[in-house]
């Protein structure tokens, strides 16, 4: 099952996803309230993804990670806690 480690965190983390994943995904991470705070694309590889937003100043709360698969119509959503 796709999950955040470590969750919660301090804005570094990595999301854990099935091997399908692997390669080129995009991603969109949204505060709780509705704003955007980041979109992008990374690359998974073994069934991890790093996510490093720990140099932005985004405010401690609970956020949405939605990460799409090109191409393949795969998508996940997972709940991220930035403290």
């Amino acid at each position: 099952n796709p999950q955040v480690i470590p969750n919660p965190n301090s804005g570094y983390f990595k999301v854990q996803l099935p091997d399908v994943y692997n390669g080129a995904v995009s991603y969109s991470l949204c505060h709780s309230a509705g704003s955007l705070a980041k979109t992008g694309t990374t690359q998974v590889s073994s069934g991890y993804g790093d996510f490093d937003f720990s140099g932005r100043q985004f405010p401690p709360g609970l956020y949405y990670l939605t990460i799409r698969k090109p191409g393949f119509g795969m998508k996940t959503n997972l709940k991220v806690i930035i403290k």
